[in-house]
């Protein structure tokens, strides 16, 4: 069972508690809050596969950039604005 699987499951527990008559108001709402919160999150994430994808990533983009080539850090930019004549 995957961690969303896990996360819907107990999403559903939380609904059926929520929903008893015994359940106070106030932990009723408290319920309402977080699974809208976690209905927002599984909105963003709708579509998105949960197995990696094997293409270029923006990890990878950002490895490249942060590696000039020669296994050693990248060089600093100099701030030109401190370089200008005044």
């Amino acid at each position: 069972m995957t961690i969303r699987q896990e996360i819907e499951k107990l999403a559903t527990v939380i609904t059926e508690r929520a929903q008893d008559k015994d359940t106070p108001f106030a932990e009723a709402v408290d319920a309402l809050k977080a699974l809208t919160t976690l209905y927002a999150t599984f909105q963003k994430d709708k579509g998105k596969s949960e197995e990696p994808s094997d293409g270029f990533t923006m990890a990878d983009a950002q490895a490249t950039i942060e590696d000039n080539g020669h296994g050693s850090e990248a060089a600093v930019r100099s701030d030109r604005r401190r370089t200008r004549p005044q």
